[in-house]
C-alpha cells in the first residue's frame, strides 16, 4: 500500500478527490523522449532529425502543435502551410512511437528531487500548504484559489 502521508499533510489528513500535476518542464524532463518519437516520425518521412535542442522551443502548446512545427521545420515551409492529411498521418505515427517508450530518457529537472523534502510553511490559520497548489471547492462554484509562491500551480480538488 502506498505511503500518503505528505498528501495527507497536505490536506490537514484528508485525501484529495483530485490531485492533478505540472510534470512536463516543472518536476521532469521529457524532452529527450519526445524528440526521440518526434525525430523517429520525421526520419519515417525522409526528414532530418530535429534534436532535442530544437524540439525543447517547440514543446507546451499539444502534440499536434509540435508534429506540426517539426514538419513545418523540415520542408522549411510556415505552419500553417502543413496539410492537414499530413499532419494527421505524422500525428498518429508520432503518438504511437512516443506511447512505446515515453520515459526511457526522462529525467528529474534540476532541483526536483530536493524540493521534495522542503518544509511545507504555513498560511493565515495554521494550515500548511505548498506554494504551487491551489484547491478547488466545488461547493464554491469551482474557482480555484491561486496560493502565493510562484511556479506552475499544482490543482486539487476536494
Amino acid at each position: 500500500m502506498a505511503d500518503h502521508a505528505l498528501i495527507r499533510r497536505l490536506f490537514d489528513g484528508r485525501l484529495p478527490a483530485l490531485a492533478m500535476f505540472d510534470l512536463d518542464g516543472t518536476l521532469i524532463d521529457s524532452v529527450p523522449d519526445i524528440a526521440r518519437a518526434l525525430d523517429a516520425t520525421l526520419a519515417a518521412r525522409g526528414f532530418a532529425a530535429a534534436g532535442s535542442d530544437r524540439v525543447r522551443h517547440w514543446v507546451g502548446r499539444g502534440s499536434r502543435n509540435l508534429v506540426r512545427e517539426a514538419l513545418a521545420h523540415a520542408v522549411a515551409a510556415a505552419p500553417d502551410r502543413i496539410a492537414e492529411d499530413l499532419l494527421d498521418e505524422a500525428l498518429a505515427f508520432y503518438l504511437a512511437r512516443y506511447l512505446d517508450d515515453c520515459a526511457g530518457a526522462t529525467t528529474l529537472m534540476p532541483g526536483a528531487a530536493a524540493r521534495r523534502e522542503q518544509p511545507l510553511p504555513r498560511r493565515a490559520g495554521g494550515r500548511r500548504h505548498h506554494p504551487n497548489i491551489r484547491e478547488r471547492n466545488d461547493g464554491e462554484g469551482g474557482r480555484g484559489e491561486r496560493l502565493p509562491g510562484g511556479g506552475p500551480p499544482v490543482e486539487a480538488r476536494r
